[in-house]
């Protein structure tokens, strides 16, 4: 890769990083949870 390339690259991954994971709710604004238990996001 191009150093161009790798800058574009590393502003990418800094973008990502940033993300946070919804939470997913039910209508009354409780957590979801899967079969096993985990809050699902």
């Amino acid at each position: 890769m191009s150093s161009e390339e790798l800058a574009g690259l590393e502003k990418l991954r800094a973008y990502v990083n940033g993300f946070v994971p919804a939470r997913c709710v039910n209508r009354e604004g409780d957590p979801v949870f899967d079969a096993k238990g985990n809050e699902r996001v």
